[in-house]
């Protein structure tokens, strides 16, 4: 929003890298704030496999600033 318009801008995407469960993800930032919700962060949707070798497709979403997004992604692990 500028002056109270709301605005095109053109960025290019800047990946960020974390680790979950050992395996690296790529994540972005999908949404600015608005009125209604605040920043928006995803992973790419991606293949991460368990101890046991199981596998899964996840992608993941969160609401908040860029640390709650690395924090979280970096506490992430799976249960036994």
């Amino acid at each position: 929003m500028i002056n109270g318009r709301e605005i095109e801008v053109n960025e290019a995407q800047l990946w960020k890298k974390a680790l979950v469960a050992g395996q690296t993800v790529k994540w972005y930032h999908a949404h600015l704030p608005s009125p209604d919700y605040g920043s928006i962060f995803r992973t790419l949707g991606t293949e991460l496999k368990d101890r046991s070798g199981k596998i899964g497709q996840y992608r993941i979403e969160v609401e908040g600033t860029k640390n709650q997004m690395r924090n979280w992604l970096s506490e992430l692990r799976f249960r036994y």
